[in-house]
């Protein structure tokens, strides 16, 4: 299994992407980063985990733990290529954490299964705006946590 971000979210989030609150093997760490913009003093970069970076072109560096994978990010429809390189490296499930950019461009091309999306009755007037799910799904289940909800879509386009 592996967890994904984009570039922006790695660099201003500074995510770890691990296991810390449940027991069992962290994902493996997924981002692209086509020109080298994570910090090597983040925790995408610390060689705690394994993690896979797309790069346009390999930066000849290396990291425990760390790959990168050159891969034609220059392409506009390059998300099928990567996950295809994914599934080569049995990484069959693929959580995508964000951000906005990133999970857009799986929406819009169809590549994902379920949706988990969580509701809250605060409104910000300033921010990135929110993916919006568009073609063909359904309304799964949704709960409640405290005045948060969590909604399930899943996904009914055709593949």
């Amino acid at each position: 299994a592996g967890i994904m971000v984009g570039t922006n979210t790695a660099v201003l989030d500074n995510p770890q992407l691990n296991n810390r609150f449940w027991s069992g093997p962290s994902p493996v760490r997924i981002t692209i980063d086509r020109n080298y913009k994570i910090p090597l003093t983040h925790h995408l970069m610390n060689g705690e985990h394994p993690t896979l970076i797309f790069t346009q072109t390999n930066p000849g560096t290396y990291i425990d733990n760390t790959e990168f994978i050159e891969a034609p990010l220059y392409h506009p429809n390059h998300l099928p290529q990567l996950l295809q390189i994914l599934y080569e490296k049995n990484i069959q499930s693929v959580l995508v954490e964000g951000g906005a950019r990133l999970l857009q461009q799986f929406i819009d091309t169809n590549l994902w299964d379920e949706a988990r999306v969580i509701t809250s009755p605060k409104v910000w007037n300033e921010g990135i705006k929110a993916p919006q799910i568009n073609g063909h799904f359904t309304l799964a289940k949704e709960e409640y946590f405290d005045t948060d909800r969590l909604t399930y879509f899943n996904n009914n386009s055709p593949s």
